[in-house]
């Protein structure tokens, strides 16, 4: 099997969570956070998945573009641009 980095991991995540198939995206996501537990897109794209399979209810939680404290509010657009934030990414700042 085909090793990938966790930036291709997450591309490949976001083409099947995109598509609408989300138990193979969180799958993806679930890995790439065995690996790098720290990983914010991870975190914050598998948070999506889960609330669009309505395993998740929608709590009010705050969420970070890193752990040096930037704002996801402050970037939402930037981060969608790049990919790295899901579509259908809600935040509480």
């Amino acid at each position: 099997m085909t090793q990938l980095t966790i930036q291709q991991a997450l591309e490949l995540a976001l083409q099947h969570h995109t598509r609408g198939d989300l138990a193979t995206a969180e799958n993806i996501y679930r890995q790439i956070l065995a690996v790098d537990p720290n990983n914010v897109d991870g975190w914050n794209n598998l948070g999506v998945a889960l609330q669009q399979s309505r395993r998740l209810t929608p709590p009010v939680f705050g969420c970070r573009a890193n752990f040096s404290g930037e704002s996801i509010g402050q970037n939402r657009e930037e981060l969608r641009r790049q990919g790295r934030l899901a579509r259908g990414a809600w935040c509480v700042d």
